[in-house]
């Protein structure tokens, strides 16, 4: 093979090489220490190409021109299928793609759809599409006519609009004994359950004595001193006493967020102070926590707030979280969590 001369440096000659439907005309000039060559296709464009690019067939047209070295009338795999009819499809037209041929159709219904022969032979393309299965959808189950029926405290008013996707059956207004109207599927009205009441009612009658967790052995002074507020009224006038009385403010550290009353006499060693404004004061709950970590619970005396007050830093005031501050995982207790997971998923619960 002779070479070309560019720049002092030899060529490799390769004009007259053939790639597809590109033959090599002549050099035309380097780039980067590559050769570039001026190329002639079957269709009459031109292009420049890279010599590797040539040499390895990667580019085989100019880009402009359909490829495919062989006409399908030519192509020796190619099989006449015009007029002839795949189901409700009639082959009518040759369609050209990158990648060979195939066949325009037109369907009973009138719509074209394109398809390779294989699939028009071995009968998987049939139709355009309009003879897909369409899903069967649910039928709606017929609700049953429920008004004017009662189920124990409810009476049913009339059929509501809103619905249930799962079960396809219309909700229905109820009235309960308590005056309260409630919207319910008829599922929740069959359901058998010792009482059904609304939620409006239901606290009044699952409270007191009818409770699961009712106690006898308590007297009602000792129900009525629960250190709970929502059920003592007492102490929650207490806690508003103290509050107001401190301007809403911790009386240690001078800041607002989160408070709390403090009992400087403890609750349960002294019940016959637990409601003496002048035995609460206004801490924050950061505070609060330190203290009766620092000196213990239900033994607590002024003595000893006091004495932890005193022996308080300037720093240490001043580092109390406002804020509850969210507690942090330890290593022991993300690896129980890590073990929970990781079991879960191998019994294939998640």
């Amino acid at each position: 093979m002779e070479c070309v001369s560019h720049n002092k440096k030899l060529i490799k000659d390769i004009t007259g090489v053939k790639s597809g439907r590109l033959t090599v005309i002549n050099f035309d000039h380097c780039e980067k220490g590559l050769s570039f060559w001026k190329c002639s296709c079957e269709c009459g464009g031109q292009k420049i190409i890279r010599r590797t690019s040539i040499l390895s067939k990667r580019t085989r047209s100019c880009g402009k021109c359909k490829f495919g070295s062989k006409p399908a009338d030519k192509n020796p795999k190619f099989k006449n299928l015009l007029g002839q009819k795949f189901g409700k499809l009639t082959a009518i037209e040759i369609h050209r793609t990158p990648s060979g041929f195939s066949w325009k159709c037109l369907c009973d219904c009138g719509k074209i759809t394109i398809s390779t022969p294989s699939r028009l032979i071995k009968g998987i393309k049939t139709h355009c599409g309009c003879s897909r299965k369409k899903p069967k959808l649910k039928k709606k189950t017929q609700t049953e006519n429920l008004k004017g029926l009662i189920f124990d405290n409810y009476r049913v008013i009339n059929s509501s609009k809103k619905k249930n996707k799962n079960s396809f059956s219309d909700a229905w207004e109820c009235k309960c004994d308590c005056g309260k109207i409630s919207i319910l599927f008829p599922w929740e009205l069959k359901k058998s359950r010792p009482s059904k009441r609304c939620k409006h009612c239901f606290k009044d009658y699952n409270g007191g004595s009818r409770n699961i967790h009712w106690n006898k052995n308590l007297t009602e002074e000792e129900r009525l001193n629960a250190r709970n507020r929502r059920l003592n009224p007492l102490n929650k006038e207490w806690v508003k006493k103290v509050y107001e009385r401190d301007g809403y403010i911790c009386q240690v550290t001078k800041k607002t967020g989160n408070i709390c009353a403090h009992h400087l006499k403890s609750w349960h060693a002294f019940p016959q102070n637990r409601y003496e404004i002048e035995n609460g004061i206004t801490i924050l709950e950061s505070v609060h926590k330190a203290f009766h970590d620092r000196c213990g619970r239900k033994y607590n005396t002024p003595e000893q707030f006091q004495i932890f007050v005193k022996n308080l830093t300037r720093e240490q005031i001043e580092s109390f979280p406002t804020r509850r501050v969210k507690r942090l995982l330890t290593e022991k207790e993300k690896s129980v969590i890590i073990d929970y997971i990781i079991n879960q998923i191998k019994y294939g619960n998640i």
